[in-house]
């Protein structure tokens, strides 16, 4: 037997946490994507980020955050804005990108430390998935030199 209850009052400022306005939007496949994270993923460490760099043209998935090349694949993709690399928990982007529900992924950025938002291009009233950047040790979502 199940019982429920209704609670008055009002839902948390869930609203006040997705940005409105964004610098750089990124275009690609949901599932070429979804597929290069799961072939960069086991190159991590357990708690290591995934790297994203968005330039026009492509996005490339890298395990780690130097040039050592533990690996990498590269996605097609268009961006409008400044180019930008973005570090995730690969785990928590893929969950959100998976709830995606189109072929193409919108992801929009407002600055590389801030949450992005993810979505079917015509389907933000749909779902809308938040994902937070990874700070790496140099407190940026940048990687050192």
């Amino acid at each position: 037997m199940a019982t429920g209850g209704i609670t008055e009052g009002s839902l948390p400022g869930y609203a006040a946490l997705f940005p409105t306005e964004f610098e750089t939007v990124a275009n690609t496949s949901t599932e070429a994507l979804a597929t290069a994270i799961r072939h960069i993923t086991p190159l991590l460490g357990k708690a290591d980020p995934m790297l994203l760099d968005f330039t026009d043209g492509q996005i490339t998935v890298r395990a780690g955050t130097d040039d050592s090349g533990r690996g990498r694949d590269q996605v097609d993709a268009t961006l409008d804005g400044d180019p930008l690399s973005v570090a995730f928990n690969p785990h928590l982007l893929l969950k959100t990108l998976q709830q995606v529900d189109g072929p193409v992924v919108k992801m929009n950025f407002t600055a590389p430390t801030k949450p992005v938002l993810l979505h079917a291009p015509d389907q933000a009233d749909t779902f809308r998935g938040i994902v937070m950047p990874v700070r790496l040790h140099n407190g940026t979502t940048q990687p050192t030199p």
